[in-house]
């Protein structure tokens, strides 16, 4: 059989180092982590790393979002119905790396839309029994980067927040990071109302993040 050649990861952002910043300020986690835009994978990579380096024997599910499929994609406000090369053949060889190295990776090829819809009531992971993930302790928002989209992306996560979770949105200068901390820090949910309260806790260079507690130290890279 042909050896398949493992590539490094490559990353198209910044301050990565959040991940690991959000993590140590985790308390009693519920396990759970998701990003919506894997691309080849280096930020689910780089959080499920963070995870083991921060909680070494704690189980997490890491739960990766992209339709892959290179179909057109909102880069920003003033860039929508673009195509950036997000093929399946990248999906394939992100999903070589992933399951090679990664087993707390979960690769779902959906786009955010049909994800919200098909699992609103969590998502199913089999693992000697079922067990629904329906919280998660840090999201990472690296898909469509138009207000709209970012927007409807954090009203459904807001209501999914564990005690104590982190919301990172990347390339935060695409769109309208305004309007989404007023719609984000006005939301009301009545099923989660104590834990679905955010705040904008760090804005840098690429990346913000959103907190549903007091952070008491700098949140840097």
């Amino acid at each position: 059989m042909e050896n398949i050649e493992i590539k490094e990861r490559q990353g198209d952002s910044l301050e990565y180092g959040i991940f690991e910043e959000c993590i140590k300020l985790l308390e009693n986690p519920v396990g759970a982590t998701m990003e919506i835009g894997v691309r080849d994978g280096f930020g689910s990579k780089v959080i499920i790393d963070a995870w083991r380096k921060i909680r070494p024997g704690d189980s997490l599910v890491h739960i990766g979002l992209d339709p892959y499929g290179n179909i057109d994609y909102n880069g920003a406000d003033n860039l929508k119905k673009v195509k950036y090369d997000y093929t399946n053949d990248m999906r394939q060889d992100m999903l070589i790396y992933m399951s090679k190295f990664y087993p707390e990776f979960h690769f779902v090829n959906l786009d955010d839309t049909e994800f919200f819809t098909k699992f609103v009531n969590g998502y199913p992971i089999y693992k000697e029994e079922k067990i629904m993930i329906k919280y998660y302790d840090l999201v990472h928002l690296d898909g469509p980067h138009d207000t709209d989209s970012v927007i409807k992306e954090m009203k459904w996560f807001l209501p999914r927040a564990a005690d104590k979770c982190c919301i990172v949105l990347d390339d935060c200068q695409a769109f309208d990071l305004d309007k989404v901390q007023v719609e984000a820090e006005s939301y009301q949910c009545l099923d989660n109302p104590k834990n679905c309260k955010f705040k904008l806790n760090y804005v840098g260079e690429r990346k913000a993040v959103f907190t549903n507690f007091s952070v008491d130290k700098e949140m840097t890279d």
